[in-house]
């Protein structure tokens, strides 16, 4: 079910978001229904987005799907561009934010399992972007 995207609501978008202690279906429904709410207008997104504080991010880059639950930012390169970014959450609003070109991420999957992700590109950008999420910070910080 598509879930509706908070939109400038700063207080709600500034919370920090906890960590899962489980994952039950409740979060894999949270996961499915972010999944379908991304789908055709964006490429990432983080649960506190859809109004729910807990540490799950969606990515869906070239038919790449993966849930992060739980991630945590392992390594992050030296080198980094600047380029313009947007949110689901501020339309209409872009802005040019530098970010390393290449991360590490460890994060629990969907089956409960410790993986990592070695990500370059516009993937190790999405991952930064929904990972600033989950500690409050927006694009408009930078």
């Amino acid at each position: 079910m598509k879930r509706t995207i908070v939109e400038f609501d700063m207080k709600a978008l500034r919370r920090k978001s906890l960590p899962l202690k489980e994952i039950d279906d409740g979060v894999r429904t949270l996961i499915d229904d972010m999944f379908e709410t991304v789908e055709g207008i964006g490429v990432g997104l983080s649960a506190i987005q859809v109004g729910e504080p807990v540490q799950v991010i969606v990515v869906n880059i070239e038919n790449q799907k993966l849930a992060l639950i739980n991630p945590h930012l392992r390594a992050q390169s030296i080198n980094r561009n600047k380029q313009e970014e947007g949110c689901l959450s501020l339309p209409g609003i872009t802005k040019p934010v530098k970010r390393s070109l290449e991360v590490i991420v460890d994060y629990r999957s969907v089956d409960g399992l410790w993986e990592q992700i070695h990500a370059t590109g516009l993937m190790a950008r999405v991952l930064l972007h929904e990972l600033d999420h989950l500690k409050g910070k927006l694009i408009v910080d930078y």
